[in-house]
């Protein structure tokens, strides 16, 4: 994994505010005996209220109370909606004596520091099969829908270096319906992983260099069975890891073709 870039933020230029008169900041927060082991985790204000807020994290699917009290280097009357902070996660107790996560010593970030998400490896290339293509639901309108149209992510499958083993290779041979299944060279590989595939990660181009068209016009539609090269991205939030920087590298339509032309030959 890719360390992340916390964008030149220094905690030793941080300074610390013990403004009481802010018409958001009242009472306090309990801090935990263990305040000072807490993990440091970064995310945005995604709530404001009289005296306290909650923060939508970029480590963790959830968002986290704070106390105005625990804003340390900024007057909370600065704080808005989306800005970026770092704190420290802990427990805390209610009036009623019951734990909650709660975020403490929250600081005020420049615009644009928060990571969202990483590179699984670093610069590396995959490739991989689309197993199910980006769908566009809805949109017909009647039946009491709204009419309004939206994309459905799809999956790629990774494929694995292969890895020779001719005991493995005789059973898959016996399994494969005769060959049908053996779409070229590449797509034969063991397949690996599912990654997701977004509507909008893939702009027409391929690996050569130009790009996907159809009738003169740039496609940028991927189908079930396309071959293609990209980086995967993992989603610090939710873990979850797609595809990004996606090129065609042999699309279905044109594997097919080439499989034709070499039955006639």
């Amino acid at each position: 994994m890719p360390s992340n870039n916390r964008g030149g933020y220094n905690r030793s230029d941080s300074m610390a505010s013990n403004r009481s008169t802010s018409s958001r900041r009242g009472g306090q927060s309990r801090r935990p005996s263990n305040f000072a082991s807490l993990p440091v985790e970064q995310g945005i204000i995604c709530t404001l209220k009289d005296s306290f807020g909650f923060i939508h994290c970029a480590e963790r699917p959830e968002e986290i109370f704070f106390h105005y009290s625990e804003v340390s280097n900024c007057h909370p009357d600065e704080l808005q909606i989306d800005t970026e902070v770092e704190f420290r996660v802990g427990s805390s107790s209610t009036s009623d004596n019951e734990k909650k996560l709660s975020a403490f010593q929250v600081n005020a970030l420049p615009t644009g520091t928060v990571v969202w998400e990483t590179e699984e490896e670093d610069g590396r290339i995959f490739q991989g099969i689309v197993e199910k293509a980006v769908r566009n639901e809805g949109g017909r309108g009647g039946g009491g829908g709204s009419g309004k149209s939206y994309d459905t992510d799809g999956t790629i499958r990774v494929l694995l270096p292969e890895q020779p083993n001719e005991e493995e290779t005789n059973i898959d041979s016996s399994n494969n319906n005769n060959g049908n299944d053996n779409k070229n060279g590449n797509v034969d590989k063991k397949g690996g992983p599912l990654v997701r595939l977004r509507a909008g990660e893939y702009t027409g181009e391929k690996v050569d260099g130009t790009e996907n068209t159809n009738n003169n016009n740039i496609n940028s539609r991927l189908f079930r069975g396309d071959l293609v090269e990209f980086r995967i991205l993992v989603d610090r939030r939710t873990k979850q890891k797609y595809a990004r920087y996606i090129k065609l590298v042999q699309s279905e339509k044109e594997r097919s073709r080439i499989e034709k032309e070499k039955k006639l030959l």
